[in-house]
């Protein structure tokens, strides 16, 4: 694979292209097509516009990105699904500052965000029973 032609790829301004890269770095798997889509979505260019992207790491072990699926679920209805899904369905490597970060960060949402529909208050339902979850498990 042409890991250069790929990394132009993601960060191109065509979402038909991006698209089509996520995916086809989510069939071919391996740690070079998951870094490849962490590094894409951690460019703030990408955000909201990085539904796929984040729907491709379904296919990978995330468990070492658990700080970015936390933030990515607060950037839309997409991406919450799909972070969501990975955090609940995925053993999450943390530490006590991540769960601490990610608790700060559900307060902030919580108070500044506003609330789209309902989406926003199943949303922190969900994202509240995940470090539930995580914080038994420490």
């Amino acid at each position: 694979m042409n890991w250069p032609d790929i990394i132009n790829k993601l960060e191109s301004r065509d979402s038909n292209i991006r698209n089509a890269t996520a995916i086809e770095l989510m069939d071919y798997g391996g740690e070079m097509a998951f870094e490849c889509l962490v590094t894409a979505l951690r460019k703030s260019d990408n955000r909201k516009r990085d539904g796929t992207l984040v729907y491709a790491l379904t296919a990978f072990d995330c468990s070492t990105i658990f700080p970015l699926l936390f933030e990515l679920s607060m950037s839309g209805y997409e991406n919450a699904q799909h972070a969501v899904d990975i955090m609940a369905e995925q053993k999450m490597c943390l530490s006590e500052e991540d769960l601490n970060a990610a608790q700060q960060l559900l307060d902030d949402y919580r108070i500044n965000d506003p609330d789209e529909g309902g989406f926003k208050t199943e949303l922190i339902g969900a994202l509240e029973d995940i470090l539930a979850r995580l914080t038994a498990g420490k």
